[in-house]
Order: structure tokens, then C-alpha cells, then sequence
């Protein structure tokens, strides 16, 4: 049987409220494609204002476009049957546990404080800060940004990994107060 927009549209309404998303990729209007993520199943969050014909279907996390422009996979693995959406806005994945054993022998765990920005857009806000900052000459702040860019540069190779920016301002705020940065 072929998988269409409506077959995802009767999945959603039968398990409402047992429905779980990992978004793999979503659009990023800075580089104009679609970027990967790596956050995992998590539970979706209903959207109460989606109305009847709104492109996330009621899911936060998804997107469809219409038009016959998504494309579709059964998905059914690691104790999870759903299916996988793959569009121009991204790709992800809508499933429903059907396996809670082998679901929670290979989820992968989450953090409290699991981290929610790339490393390259904290790096882009704080460039941003001290370019404005320049009009002002704050230069205490400024040189506290730099400093803090580069320490998330030295510290970080891979500019796409995931961080809390506030926990890691904290940490470097800790080792400037150590050593009188």
C-alpha cells in the first residue's frame, strides 16, 4: 500500500498523544539548505493553534509542504513503527513505540540540559555583539567576547556541535576569573 499525506494524517489522529519526532534535518535560512540535526526521538509536542490545512499537521518539529512534494517511508525500527518524511524543509521521523523493551535498550539518553545551539551561531551572535558594540567602545565586553570565541574555537573543532551557550559562557567565565583573563 502506497503511503500518502493521508495515511500520515489518520496515523497522527489515532495516536495522539503517544506520537514521538526526531527532526534529522530542518531549513536554515543563514545557509539557505537544509542542516542535519542529531536530537533523537522525543516526544511530540501538540500544537494547539494548527488549524485543519497548517503544514505541521498539528507536530511541532514537522513540516510538510503539499502538493505531492513529500515523499514517504514506512519506518520500523528500534521498537518504533512510524513513518519517515523527507521533504525540501528537512526530514524526520514520526513513530509510535510498539516495542517498549527494545525502544528503551537502544534509546539513546538525554540530558537535562540537553544543548540546543550550534557552536557557529554563538560564535556568529557574540561577532555580531562586538560589531555593534564597537559604535560604544565597551571594550571590557568585547574583549571578553573575543576571548570567549576563541575559546569555544580551540575548544571545539567542529563548529555544527550542539552547546548550551549559558552553561558554556559559565564555564568560561570560571576559567577567565582563574587565571585573570
Amino acid at each position: 500500500m502506497k503511503t500518502t499525506l493521508a495515511t500520515i494524517k489518520s496515523f497522527i489522529r489515532k495516536n495522539a498523544g503517544n506520537i514521538y519526532i526526531n527532526v534529522k534535518s530542518e531549513f536554515d535560512g543563514m545557509t539557505d539548505c537544509c542542516e542535519s540535526r542529531h536530537d533523537g526521538f522525543t516526544k511530540a509536542k501538540h500544537l494547539e493553534n494548527s488549524g485543519r490545512d497548517a503544514h505541521d499537521l498539528g507536530i511541532q518539529g514537522a513540516w510538510f509542504v503539499g502538493s505531492s512534494r513529500d515523499y514517504f517511508r514506512d519506518y520500523n525500527e528500534n521498537g518504533m513503527t512510524g513513518f519517515e518524511v523527507t521533504n525540501c524543509c528537512g526530514r524526520f521521523i514520526i513513530a509510535i513505540v510498539n516495542d517498549p523493551l527494545l525502544y528503551a535498550l537502544t534509546k539513546e539518553p538525554v540530558a537535562d540540559d540537553a544543548p540546543d545551539t550550534k557552536v557557529s551561531m554563538v560564535i556568529m551572535s557574540h561577532l555580531s555583539d562586538v560589531q555593534e558594540s564597537m559604535v560604544f567602545a565597551d571594550k571590557d565586553m568585547d574583549n571578553t567576547r573575543i576571548n570567549f570565541i576563541k575559546w569555544l574555537i580551540l575548544k571545539y573543532k567542529n563548529v555544527d556541535t550542539l552547546i548550551n551557550p549559558d552553561k558554556e559562557f559559565q564555564q568560561f567565565n570560571v576559567l577567565r576569573a582563574d587565571y585573570n583573563l
